[in-house]
């Protein structure tokens, strides 16, 4: 398309403009409806670059609206010099705005399971079928005062109060916003214990399983220990003579050490309270039975004096008895 000044030449005074100079100007005229362009007298201004830069820009009077980078293809609203494919500079206020329509959800990503959806009732979900991603102190500048922050009751950085900050350092805060450790909870905190309990039977049981006494866990790692506290009224009847009460995994002591407790016997018919407190270690991920096994005592006749077998008992007038495990990291 040629420039006014060279169209203006053609029909200067004594100029005999000829074929190809009217096929000019004419081809530089707007026509709307063969071109599809519409401007009204109100409608903005475009024009062909943006001070001066090569692009499309879209303004008013009061300056460039849309601007398109030529080369790049790049976007700018309230900009001439877009950054990215899309660039949005305003000072401040709501910049882009995502009004789904009821009961629907628009989604802003690669598809929408990979996607920042937001939905009309529910409000906003950032939605991954892959991995998922935060990344703070990218720079890796070691300053250690960056984090991320869940917030609740506000808008923006400091509105309302924090429910969760995760610390650069990996120290995670829920209910306070200085964590002093892997994990500092400022308020109730409630763990999950599996257990298994019952008011008796007493068992008389002096060489095997206590098949009342069972608990059925579920180990989730293979890496972890299982914290087990057993509580019981047991008794050993004899002189000279003790028995083991022996806590027991899929009918096999513990793997990374046996935990047990015996009870001594020099005379008399004692039934006392006892805990047995212990950490199983290298016991596989998977579902397990965690039991209770009676025996004599290494060390210790297995007969009391006379010859009759250890008189071993558990339980006593159907008192409480309690297995308690879960799963916990040793250091």
């Amino acid at each position: 398309m040629k420039p006014r000044s060279t169209l203006k030449s053609y029909f200067t005074k004594g100029a005999i403009p000829k074929e190809a100079d009217f096929a000019d100007l004419i081809d530089s005229v707007l026509i709307q409806d063969e071109d599809t362009i519409f401007k009204s007298a109100n409608d903005p201004k475009q024009k062909p670059a943006g001070a001066g830069k090569p692009g499309l820009s879209i303004g008013d009077s009061g300056g460039d609206r849309l601007f398109i980078e030529s080369g790049s293809g790049n976007v700018g609203i309230g900009t001439i010099t877009p950054g990215a494919k899309l660039d949005v500079a305003q000072g401040s206020g709501l910049a882009i705005k995502v009004e789904p329509a009821a009961a629907s959800s628009v989604y802003i990503g690669r598809s929408d399971v990979h996607s920042l959806e937001f939905d009309y009732a529910f409000g906003t979900v950032l939605n991954s079928s892959a991995n998922l991603s935060f990344n703070i102190d990218s720079d890796n500048d070691d300053t250690n005062t960056r984090y991320v922050d869940f917030r609740t009751n506000g808008k923006g950085a400091t509105g309302g109060s924090s429910l969760l900050r995760i610390l650069e350092n990996g120290n995670v805060g829920i209910g306070t916003t200085e964590p002093k450790a892997k994990l500092t909870v400022t308020g109730d905190l409630i763990r999950r214990v599996a257990i298994a309990t019952g008011l008796g039977p007493g068992d008389d049981t002096d060489n095997g399983q206590i098949k009342s006494r069972v608990l059925s866990f579920s180990k989730q790692y293979d890496d972890t220990a299982i914290r087990i506290l057993y509580c019981d009224n047991i008794r050993v009847l004899g002189t000279n003579v003790a028995a083991r009460w022996e806590i027991r995994i899929d009918s096999n002591s513990v793997p990374g050490g046996a935990i047990f407790q015996d009870k001594y016997d020099e005379g008399g018919n004692r039934h006392m309270p006892t805990t047995i407190l212990g950490y199983a270690t290298r016991v596989g991920a998977g579902v397990h039975e965690i039991q209770i096994w009676v025996s004599p005592a290494p060390g210790y006749p297995a007969t009391a004096s006379g010859g009759s077998p250890v008189d071993a008992y558990t339980g006593w007038l159907n008192s409480r008895w309690t297995i308690e495990a879960q799963e916990v990291w040793l250091k």
